[in-house]
C-alpha cells in the first residue's frame, strides 16, 4: 500500500491537461465567451500559450460564426462544460485566433 501511495504522489503531478503546439488535450471546458457577433471564445484548463497559434488574450481559442460546423462544435463544448468532461481541443496551425479545427469528447 505505501508503494501505491508513493507512486501516486510522484506521478499524478505529471498526469495533467497538456498544450501542445497543435492544440489542447484533455482539458477541461474553463469558460465559454459567445460575442453578440456570434463570434465564441473558449478558455480550457490548459496553457494555450504553449499552442503555436495566437490565444486571444493569451487564453482563447475561436470559432467564427461563419466556420463550417461551429454549433456541432459549440454544443459539444457545452455538453462538455455541463457535464464536467474533459475534451481536445485542435487548431488550425499558425492560425492569427487559434481557430478551432475539431474537438473530441472521450468517455471517461
Amino acid at each position: 500500500m505505501k508503494y501505491l501511495l508513493l507512486f501516486l504522489i510522484i506521478f499524478t503531478p505529471l498526469v495533467q491537461a497538456n498544450c501542445v503546439p497543435h492544440g489542447c488535450f484533455g482539458v477541461e471546458v474553463e469558460k465559454l465567451y459567445i460575442k453578440a457577433s456570434g463570434m465564441v471564445y473558449i478558455a480550457t484548463s490548459g496553457d494555450e500559450t504553449l499552442m503555436d497559434c495566437s490565444a486571444v488574450s493569451g487564453v482563447y481559442s475561436t470559432l467564427s460564426p461563419t466556420d463550417p460546423g461551429i454549433n456541432r462544435i459549440y454544443s459539444t463544448l457545452l455538453a462538455a462544460q455541463m457535464a464536467g468532461k474533459k475534451v481536445s481541443v485542435r487548431t488550425v496551425n499558425s492560425s492569427n485566433v487559434c481557430q478551432i479545427s475539431y474537438v473530441t469528447i472521450d468517455k471517461q
